[in-house]
């Protein structure tokens, strides 16, 4: 294999290992948010089903009634 052919794989390899560790970090991130939720009892479902995070943060903040973010 030559030079060329093996910096480009390298560098694809970097390429994908980073995007790895930005979809894990971006996991963490979206788990952390839900445990936060599930911390102030804020459901994940309700009985329209499955609620998106931006529903769930909806329901914290008519739960909070304006004390939660002041």
């Amino acid at each position: 294999m030559e030079m060329n052919q093996i910096m480009t794989n390298a560098k694809s390899m970097n390429q994908e290992t980073m995007n790895e560790n930005i979809i894990n970090l971006l996991k963490e991130d979206i788990e952390c948010v839900h445990l936060f939720l599930d911390d102030y009892d804020i459901p994940r479902a309700d009985k329209n089903g499955i609620l998106s995070m931006i529903g769930r943060i909806k329901k914290l903040v008519e739960k909070a009634d304006g004390t939660f973010f002041g």
